[in-house]
């Protein structure tokens, strides 16, 4: 997993580097090689012009230094520059596009256009709004002038440390909107969390050579490479009891669907054994809807509890009083982890009741207002502290949903920052309350660690992995969240670790 860090813990950690001996002239040029490298792999063949905007900072120094690469391809180059340098780097790389007669413009003239541009006007420490005459060259980008547009290490006018665009009088982004946004180093925390995330378009990492040393952070990128190591190998002599036994207690009238959603997802993602514990009028239909799943009733549940290792509870249950009091009946009772979803955090945020040691809590961004007392624009503020005071407040894990999903102990997080818009559906959450129970119930039955916040976002990331490929066949709008799941066995074996012979 990658570290994820804020433009403080870049900055400190670049200080370190330097301190260490390594040349800030040199990590500069390496900066851009890799910039112009990534640049290329992106622009037609036959791209031709190319406008570079700069600042002052070392932002700007790094797009003086591109500017260079571009102009020895034979490109034809203009450089936009209407302040001096402020930094050493910056200057040197200036005069070296002085001494090789690159045009470096102080104002932008009316009717060019490009087939490509780079912002490298402010760096991922900005905040604030834009002042003259940037604010009239961000709107210029904006305008669709300049071709494919390629922001270094973040959009011009976004704040680096949350993710927020500058405004402008009327409440416009007066922020770059970028086609490709180049992380240099370390994905940066607010390009991944922040809620005006889409200006920064798709984003492609720039790996620069920095010190064989790890950064301080309490957040890391969970990628598809790293789900190997996350998925029990499963021998052949494994059995249904110890694949992991998952007691739902999920549905009411009009919405048993969603309880055999997470029934159907438990199952796909391995569990051995899946019970729901319902209203007795919900039987039929989920011994219908999921006949691979056992159901019990829930008045029967709440005195005997079936075998299980891991308790799911909240999809389409309801908020009545009676059910609140199973609920906490099933909590009381509960010595495993349990996964809490949907109206399950509704009843805790209407009145907190104690839960169990091990508990994940799965919040959308709405219930995790509720949790906290406030708006849904103070949790997309910032995802991580939202995460984190929940963590605190309940004392428990937390897998915080939004387009992008973090999950937190309260100390270390992992984000999934692998989008679907096919997931912007009903049925989303009750599918991954259900992956998620499965894989932490294999864990408990194999008598494996938790590793519950990395649990949940493996989970997020396969069901993200799924949502492409449904996409690919049924759109982002068409794709329902069964056709999403019938992906899952696909994308567990092309990421899981190869299933172990008999022989080992």
């Amino acid at each position: 997993m990658r570290p994820v860090l804020s433009p403080a813990q870049m900055r400190a950690f670049e200080q370190e580097a330097f301190a260490r001996g390594l040349s800030p002239l040199l990590l500069m040029e390496d900066a851009a090689r890799e910039l112009h490298r990534q640049i290329r792999l992106r622009i037609p063949e036959n791209a031709r012009t190319a406008a570079i905007f700069c600042g002052s900072g070392n932002n700007g120094g790094d797009g003086l230094a591109l500017a260079r690469l571009f102009q020895k391809d034979g490109l034809k180059v203009k450089v936009f520059l209407p302040v001096p340098p402020k930094t050493a780097e910056a200057r040197e790389n200036l005069g070296c596009l002085t001494a090789l007669k690159v045009p470096v413009l102080q104002e932008l003239p009316p009717e060019l256009s490009f087939d490509f541009c780079v912002d490298a006007i402010f760096g991922t420490g900005f905040h604030g709004t834009p002042e003259p005459p940037f604010d009239g060259w961000i709107r210029a980008i904006r305008g669709g002038r300049f071709g494919t547009v390629f922001s270094v290490d973040i959009p011009s006018g976004m704040d680096g440390a949350r993710g927020t665009a500058a405004r402008d009088a009327e409440g416009a982004p007066l922020c770059v909107r970028a086609d490709w946004t180049l992380m240099l180093g370390f994905p940066k925390a607010g390009l991944l969390t922040g809620p005006d995330r889409a200006l920064c378009g798709e984003l492609a990492d720039c790996p620069i050579q920095l010190p064989d040393a790890e950064p301080q952070t309490d957040l890391f990128l969970l990628e598809k490479r790293d789900i190997p190591a996350l998925l029990p190998t499963r021998e052949r002599g494994m059995h249904k009891g110890n694949a992991g036994r998952v007691l739902l207690y999920a549905g009411s009238i009009g919405m048993a669907g969603a309880a055999a959603m997470a029934a159907q997802a438990a199952l796909r993602a391995g569990a051995g054994l899946v019970t729901v514990a319902c209203g007795e009028e919900l039987i039929p239909i989920l011994q219908t809807l999921a006949p691979n799943a056992m159901c019990v009733p829930i008045r029967q549940a709440v005195r005997r509890p079936p075998a299980h290792d891991v308790l799911a509870a909240g999809c389409g249950l309801g908020t009545e009083a009676w059910v609140r009091e199973n609920l906490i009946a099933l909590l009381q009772m509960e010595t495993g982890p349990a996964v809490l979803d949907a109206d399950a955090l509704n009843l805790l945020a209407q009145k907190p009741f104690p839960l169990p040691e091990h508990t994940l809590l799965t919040p959308h961004v709405g219930e995790a207002a509720r949790l906290l007392y406030t708006d849904t624009g103070a949790v997309l503020q910032d995802l991580p502290g939202s995460a984190r005071r929940i963590a605190e407040a309940y004392g428990a894990n937390v897998l915080l949903k939004s387009s992008v999903s973090l999950s937190t102990d309260g100390a270390k997080g992992y984000l999934n920052a692998l989008t679907a818009p096919a997931l912007a559906k009903g049925g989303s959450g009750d599918a991954l309350c259900g992956m998620t129970a499965a894989f932490l119930a294999e864990r408990v039955a194999r008598g494996m660690p938790l590793q519950i916040p990395e649990t949940a976002a493996l989970s997020s990331l396969l069901l993200s992995l799924c949502g492409r490929r449904a996409e690919a066949v049924y759109g982002s709008r068409g794709a329902l969240t069964g056709d999403i799941l019938s992906f899952l066995p696909e994308a567990l074996g092309e990421c899981g670790k190869r299933e172990q012979t008999e022989n080992g």
